[in-house]
C-alpha cells in the first residue's frame, strides 16, 4: 500500500460513513464486488478502475474529483 491508496480509503471510509452506508451498501449501490470494495476502503485501490471511481462518487452524491483531489 502506498499513502495516495491510504488516503483514498480513508476519504472513502469517511464519504460512505457520513452517508450512512455500510461498505456493503455503498458496494451494491456503486456495482462493485464488496470485496473489491473493502480492499480500497483499506488502502489497495489497485483494482479500482476509473469507471468504478466513477460509480462509488454518483453512489456518494459526490463529484468524481472529489475522490482523488489533493492526493497527488
Amino acid at each position: 500500500m502506498d499513502a495516495r491508496g491510504e488516503a483514498l480509503g480513508r476519504r472513502l471510509r469517511v464519504l460512505r460513513t457520513s452517508a450512512g452506508l455500510e461498505p456493503t451498501e455503498l458496494a451494491a449501490a456503486a456495482g462493485l464486488d464488496p470485496a473489491t470494495y473493502r480492499r480500497a476502503e483499506a488502502g489497495d485501490p489497485a483494482t479500482l478502475t476509473y469507471l468504478d471511481l466513477v460509480a462509488l462518487a454518483d453512489a456518494l452524491a459526490v463529484p468524481a474529483d472529489s475522490l482523488l483531489a489533493d492526493l497527488a
